[in-house]
């Protein structure tokens, strides 16, 4: 094929042309899928923290949009009738997808980041050039078949084909706004697939225009043959096919991806919560698994067991107690630590009711286990040094006047 600016000559010999309303609303529909993959993969873009990971939704986004980009433009192209028979160079067909996969690479890249501010401009030309490129290239790649078909194009309507990818692309970015809650209450899922849409529109209305400042003509006089050496329709269900499961799959994978990532923050959220409130109890918390190992436990907990070992998560309750006996910090195991741990290890294992540990410095705890089904033993210690020493000073008040009685009735 053989193309030319128009040079004049007379536009009622050009082949007339018309289009598959079917297909033309199929290429539009394709477009707007893949705009609003694309859409999505940026917002999983934003939210992650790994380089890795930015770097491979980067190209999912790139290829599914360029992938959508160019399916659209090859299923408007098959909406085109022309009087003669078309084929394709499979080799520039093929090249055509490079120049929107790169711009989609761009306009990810720059729509990814928390603010894009004066660069929507700049992705707006990227993409107008981008998707005006694949559009010419693969418009390169068609060919008569029994006749030399010879392509002019009207340049005013060239660079208005161009305008139009440019200034739809900068709407539809614009519109990214839309995408935060918080603007004008409006739900996100709104303000993407309204962007999306544009953008769609953005695709196929540049090509669409375009094909209006295209004119076709033989080239010389040759049999005419009306009939394709291929199938159509099997090549629009196979494109559609696999640009809908490409499209729809990356909409599903951000989709779970997005739930991960809430149910990881719901979860560290309620952790963190949960944490607050075991560090705003007075007393010594622990909690340890079926294992006997430590899960949690707070920092009253840690001082009061204190032993010159830091206490962390994963260690067992037996080292925690033998390292608290082999310290001397439990009064109650100076008469012998493996006597003492045999029965403490006992009363751990079947906890019936509180008991009391004397610690040095002549500390007091009184210890409160339980067994909770399927998750292992929480424990409480409280501090009731005071608590003892008032009752012993009881015990002993109470002891001298029993005496002083005894000596008063002598």
């Amino acid at each position: 094929m053989n193309h030319y600016f128009y040079d004049g000559r007379d536009l009622s010999l050009a082949l007339t042309t018309r289009y598959d309303a079917g297909l033309v609303l199929l290429s539009i529909a394709i477009a707007s899928l893949a705009s609003y993959a694309a859409l999505s993969i940026a917002g999983r873009i934003r939210a992650t923290g790994s380089s890795n990971k930015r770097r491979v939704w980067l190209l999912a986004g790139s290829l599914t949009m360029g992938g959508g980009i160019w399916a659209m433009h090859f299923i408007a192209m098959l909406a085109l009738k022309l009087p003669i028979a078309v084929n394709y160079d499979v080799f520039i067909t093929i090249i055509s997808t490079v120049p929107a996969v790169l711009a989609s690479y761009v306009m990810l890249e720059v729509i990814s980041r928390p603010k894009i501010g004066k660069l929507t401009f700049l992705v707006s030309v990227v993409m107008g050039v981008g998707i005006g490129t694949m559009h010419y290239i693969g418009m390169a790649a068609m060919q008569g078949i029994s006749s030399q078909l010879v392509m002019m194009f009207e340049p005013r309507l060239v660079v208005a084909s161009l305008l139009v990818g440019l200034v739809l692309s900068g709407v539809a970015l614009t519109i990214d706004f839309l995408l935060d809650p918080k603007t004008k209450g409006l739900n996100p899922i709104w303000g993407k697939i309204g962007a999306a849409l544009i953008m769609g529109f953005a695709v196929s209305g540049m090509h669409y225009s375009g094909m209006a400042a295209t004119y076709f003509f033989t080239g010389d006089s040759s049999p005419i043959v009306t009939e394709s050496s291929f199938n159509t329709s099997a090549l629009v269900f196979w494109v559609s096919f696999t640009s809908v499961l490409i499209t729809s799959l990356a909409i599903f994978i951000t989709i779970v991806d997005s739930r991960i990532q809430q149910a990881a923050l719901d979860e560290a959220v309620s952790r963190s919560r949960m944490r607050e409130a075991i560090e705003s109890i007075a007393d010594g918390f622990c909690l340890f698994d079926m294992e006997d190992r430590l899960v949690e436990c707070n920092q009253r907990y840690r001082e009061i067991m204190s032993f010159g070992t830091p206490i962390v998560p994963g260690m067992s309750f037996d080292a925690i107690m033998r390292g608290a006996a082999e310290s001397g910090l439990i009064l109650d195991a100076e008469d012998g630590i493996e006597q003492w741990l045999a029965e403490r290890m006992l009363r751990h294992r079947t906890p019936r009711e509180n008991f009391v540990e004397h610690f040095k410095g002549d500390r007091w705890m009184r210890v409160s286990e339980r067994r909770v089904w399927n998750t292992g033993t929480v424990a409480i210690r409280t501090d009731i040094t005071e608590l003892k020493k008032t009752e012993i000073e009881l015990s002993k008040a109470i002891a001298e006047a029993q005496k002083a009685r005894a000596v008063a009735e002598e």
